[in-house]
């Protein structure tokens, strides 16, 4: 986000990207009430910065919502990049991350500068044995296996000669890319589980039966 940027054409720019995702991922379509009410909310958050603290601010800036009766909420903001959220962004830019950055800084972002392939990505993060209320400490794990190495992230983890150690918190990611949502959780699901140590993970993240059932909770939710 640079705020020297049209909000309009921010805002063009982002449902030319919604639309193109959603496309081939019928089971992740968001209203596109929806989607302009949050990048409103980012819009007035930037606003609300510049006037209380007389600064632009010019970085990344992620949201996190939920769609309500009322409408969209803010849950929370983030702009730090050891979540889920930016590891499913980033596995599909194509553009050069540092430019972007630049351009940011310069206040010269634009359209042409920031490109993305249009597949879908699923996250899924692997967590020590206990965690987050009695997590397991100091408990070696093997990534060897992993097969793409590239869309392997490394958390709380340390290393001593050589090995693996998860330290208590989320230990290790894996993202699959795909041209569908279900294709892209099959990636996933099957690097995750040649993780070893004492870890767990979700396995029902990105299946098409979790986002059936929060379609469905989503839907019921806007009769009422």
């Amino acid at each position: 986000y640079s705020e020297q940027n049209d909000p309009q054409v921010l805002r063009e720019v982002w449902m030319r990207e919604k639309e193109k995702a959603q496309a081939g991922n019928p089971e992740a379509q968001v209203l596109d009430e929806d989607f302009i009410a949050a990048f409103n909310i980012n819009q007035a958050v930037v606003r609300a910065l510049r006037e209380e603290y007389a600064e632009k601010y010019q970085g990344v800036l992620y949201g996190s919502f939920m769609a309500t009766r009322e409408g969209v909420r803010l849950i929370e903001f983030n702009a730090r990049f050891g979540d889920p959220e930016v590891m499913n962004v980033l596995a599909v830019l194509e553009s050069d991350l540092l430019a972007i950055f630049q351009a940011i800084v310069q206040g010269k972002l634009s359209d042409e500068l920031v490109k993305f392939s249009h597949k879908a990505t699923v996250c899924k993060y692997a967590v020590p044995e206990g965690y987050p209320d009695d997590p397991v400490k100091h408990q070696l794990i093997d990534v060897s296996q992993i097969e793409n190495q590239d869309q392997l992230y490394l958390a709380a983890v340390h290393e001593e000669k050589g090995i693996l150690y998860a330290t208590g918190s989320r230990a290790a990611a894996v993202v699959g890319v795909a041209e569908s949502i279900s294709a892209a959780e099959e990636i996933a699901e099957k690097n995750i589980l040649k993780m070893k140590g004492r870890l767990f993970h979700r396995e029902d993240i990105g299946t098409k039966d979790l986002i059936n059932r929060r379609v469905l909770n989503m839907q019921l939710l806007r009769e009422i």
